[in-house]
């Protein structure tokens, strides 16, 4: 079987997100079982990346893709993913669409103002850049 050649290439920031999941686990089990499993799928069938960083898109699955503008103010093309099963978390991506790849680089509660969390986007513009992604 030809692979897809239109499929995003998935990519994980492996520290940021490991930290992550075990703070979902500690505060929300379901939550954890729900995007461990959709990360599953996800690494099975990366022709389904691209809808993680689409904004706008939704499905049943995603709720919504939004733009993180003051990310993107800075060149740094991320996004926040809400899934429907898991409404109080968010999953935020990276996509550098000329190259075709996404990665999943945090997983944080609804209720954590990531707008204001100055170590996580520390972390987020380090991973950028090690990730290799495009500026915008």
């Amino acid at each position: 079987m030809a692979a897809d050649t239109h499929a995003y290439e998935l990519l994980f920031d492996e520290d940021g997100v490991r930290a992550d999941l075990r703070v979902c686990r500690g505060r929300d089990s379901h939550a954890f079982n729900h995007v461990i499993v959709m990360l599953g799928e996800l690494r099975g069938n990366p022709s389904l990346a691209e809808n993680f960083v689409m904004p706008g898109f939704q499905d049943a699955t995603i709720e919504d893709v939004r733009w993180i503008e003051s990310l993107q103010r800075e060149g740094i093309n991320a996004s926040r993913t809400k899934l429907w099963e898991v409404r109080k978390w968010r999953l935020i991506f990276f996509a550098d669409h000329r190259t075709r790849r996404a990665a999943l680089v945090a997983v944080m509660h609804r209720g954590q103002d990531y707008e204001r969390d100055k170590a996580l986007w520390a972390r987020l513009r380090k991973a950028y850049e090690r990730l290799g992604f495009d500026r915008i």
